[in-house]
């Protein structure tokens, strides 16, 4: 995928403000040569970290607190954006989160799905936007899918 982003700056399909996203699994994460592996993919396609966010889930973050604002750092320092997975449906305290270099929160679909059906979901949905418009982090809804309404 990379290689593809440097074609598409080259031939001007590329527009400002995109990124493309990478899903990065556990196992990834913690990865020693994690970060090395990054930036060795940048250089090798000749393209800007400011073009990719990071994405990892909420439950990789909180597993080991430390560890994480470290490697989320890292990643930061090689000018790409992270984003938090699925949130809201990790076991995480909210404390850890002013501690994590995020940039966006992905609301996870579950709650998406529930909008406008649940009172209470709709209500935690914009305390999640809320908390992210005090905190400057952009806010992405995972698709809700099929919807049936009366």
């Amino acid at each position: 995928m990379l290689p593809e982003i440097l074609d598409w700056q080259q031939s001007g399909f590329w527009q400002e403000g995109w990124h493309v996203a990478i899903n990065v699994s556990p196992l990834q994460f913690y990865q020693e040569q994690f970060i090395q592996t990054l930036a060795d993919k940048l250089n090798d396609a000749g393209i800007q970290g400011n073009c990719i966010f990071i994405e990892i889930t909420e439950t990789v973050a909180i597993e080991n607190v430390e560890f994480s604002a470290a490697r989320l750092a890292e990643i930061k320092a090689l000018g790409m954006s992270v984003a938090l997975d699925d949130f809201g449906t990790g076991y995480s305290s909210l404390s850890y989160h002013k501690d994590f270099p995020i940039d966006i929160l992905k609301i996870d679909r579950s709650f998406i799905k529930e909008l406008g059906l649940k009172d209470k979901t709709t209500s935690i949905v914009e305390a999640i936007i809320a908390m992210a418009i005090i905190l400057e982090i952009v806010v992405i809804c995972e698709g809700g899918g099929n919807r049936v309404t009366d």
